[in-house]
This record gives structure tokens, sequence and C-alpha cells, in this order.
């Protein structure tokens, strides 16, 4: 009896083992991630009407850029909504208008879009530093999310700032510096997109500040250029009222009320869905990872800041985008470095 149960013993081990050293299980995961996607995705594209009430505010948005009416303007003028973001979203949302017809589907379409190429850069980025294995645990970091999964099929603006965000974070981690300007411009237009995201270039130019100094200061130089342009071009143009719309009455209106039970809710229910997730990223932080990827590990950091910023009036889960991006990386690279 005990000489027959040995070898059943033995090829389920052997089986088991195969099927771990293999990644069956991240692939099954994975294929079954894109299958939700995609179902996820027709069914939003074919909604005609707004899922979320900020799609109707980003609607309105491209709407008037596409009938080349004025994007900033006072609450006291109709429509009646002030647009707190800059502009480059709404602008090609408008543009696709023409191709996708009158509705939600243009801006839905570019920030699917965006989430598919974050997801490809992923990949290619963990392939590229840590190998095949920490390729898989990027996109499946980063997709295996419900936060995800809901947001980038929005006409929201998240998605193709964190697209920028992310190409601006590969161009600046090259060791031999030969892509910083294309950097500095991905950046400048992920600002461009959403004035919020600013963290990534501050991680870029803190770790080169201590690293190349020289190279920091070019940095630094030509992504201030291009920021300060931006705003001085929009706020000419507009009038100023660019800035009083984005900034001096959005924080009239929404930095004067806090709900920090916002904060303890939604980001409580955002970590236990990354529990795995923070495994890994703690785990690589204490094998000294920050001495591989300081860019990467001090913009995960600094995005903390933001996610705090789901506190505010109006303030919502998608503050954890940013974070969530920089935990994938982290965590992936905490996660291939274990397996291996």
């Amino acid at each position: 009896m005990r000489c027959g149960l040995v070898p059943r013993k033995v090829s389920s081990l052997k089986a088991l083992n195969w099927a771990v050293g293999s990644r069956v299980p991240i692939w099954i995961l994975l294929i079954a991630t894109f299958w939700i996607y995609t179902v996820h995705y027709v069914l939003f594209l074919t909604f005609p009407f707004q899922v979320e009430f900020g799609e109707g505010s980003a609607f309105v948005y491209a709407d008037r850029l596409r009938q080349a009416l004025p994007l900033y303007q006072d609450l006291s003028q109709p429509p009646f909504v002030i647009c707190p973001y800059t502009p480059v979203f709404f602008w090609l949302s408008g543009l696709l208008m023409n191709v996708f017809g009158f509705g939600l589907w243009a801006g839905r379409f570019i920030a699917e879009v965006s989430n598919i190429a974050i997801a490809g850069l992923l990949v290619w980025w963990g392939w590229r530093r840590l190998g095949p294995t920490g390729g898989v645990f990027c996109i499946g970091f980063y997709l295996i999310n419900a936060m995800v999964l809901y947001w980038s099929k929005l006409m929201r603006v998240d998605f193709l700032g964190l697209l920028f965000t992310l190409l601006g974070l590969l161009c600046c981690t090259r060791q031999d510096g030969k892509r910083d300007i294309e950097g500095a411009v991905s950046f400048a237009l992920a600002f461009a997109v959403k004035q919020s995201f600013v963290t990534a270039p501050l991680a870029v130019g803190l770790v080169l500040l201590r690293r190349d100094p020289k190279r920091a200061v070019k940095f630094g130089a030509i992504y201030a250029a291009l920021v300060i342009a931006t705003l001085l071009g929009l706020n000419h143009t507009t009038e100023g009222m660019f800035w009083h719309s984005a900034f001096e009455l959005l924080g009239k209106t929404t930095y004067t009320v806090y709900n920090w039970q916002m904060l303890w809710d939604m980001g409580g229910a955002y970590c236990l869905s990354v529990l795995g997730h923070l495994f890994f990223a703690v785990w690589f932080l204490l094998r000294k990872g920050w001495r591989l990827e300081p860019v990467i590990v001090l913009y995960w950091l600094l995005t903390t800041v933001l996610a705090v910023g789901i506190v505010r009036e109006g303030g919502f889960d998608n503050y954890f985008l940013e974070f969530h991006l920089g935990l994938c990386l982290v965590a992936a690279a905490g996660a291939a470095k274990l397996y291996q």
C-alpha cells in the first residue's frame, strides 16, 4: 500500500512544481484578465450615457473645444461648469468626435488605448530590466485590479497622463542619459493633460541631482521651460481665465472642505486589493531595492502625497491611479527578484 502511494505523491509534487515553474497560474490569470477587459470595454464603449459624473463634464469640455468655444470661463456663464484641467485630453477628444460622432466614445477610446499602451510599456520595461518574469509580473500587477478596470473605460484625463508619465520614466531611467530630452517632453505632455502629474519629474530630478548634477540641471531646465511655456501660453490665450478656472476657483470650491473618512474607506479598500503588490514592494525595499531602481522607488513614495488628496471635496479613488502605477513597478521588481 505504502509503495503504491509514493509514486502518486511524487507525481503530484512534480505536477505542482511544473505548474508553478512554468508560470501556468500567472498566464491563466492574464488570459482571464484580458477576457474581462475585452467584455468590459465593449459594454462601456457601446453605452451611450455617462457612467461616472466626471464623464459628463469632460464631454462638455471636449465639445466646447470642438465648436471653437472658450474652455475656461467663469461660473456665472453657461454651461455653468469650470474646467480644472489643462486641455490636451479634451482637445484630442474633440478632434476624435469628428470620427466617432457626437458622444462619449471619443474620450473613452483615448483612455482605453492609453491603458493598453501603458500595459505594453510595462511589459517592455519589465522584460528589459527584470527578464521575462518581470514583464509578466508588471502587466499582471497593473491590469488585475478593479480600479484600473473601471477607470480605464471612462472619458477621463487620467490614463493619457499616466501614459506620458510612464514614457518619461522609461526615457529617464536609462543610464546613458540619451533620452532625457524625450523624457522631459513626455513629462511636460503629462502636465498638459493634468497638472497634478508632477511627481515623476520630481523623482527623476532628485535622483539625477545626487548622481549627475549636470544631467539634472539639463533635464530640469528643459522640463521647467516647457511647463512654464504651457502655463503662460494658456493664460495668455485665455486672457487669464485658465489660471482663474484651474487654480483660483478650484482652490476655493474643493480645497476648503476635507473628508478624511474617504481616505480610510477608499484607501483601505484599495490596499486590500493590492496586498500582494505591497508584500513584494516592501520586500524589495527591505532588500535595498532603491539602489537598483532609485527613480522608480522614489516616484512610488512621492505618489503617496497625491493619493492623500482623495480627502478633498470631490476626491475619489482615481487619486490612487498614479500610486498604483508606481506600486506595480516596484512590486514587479521585487517579485522578479524573489522569483529568481
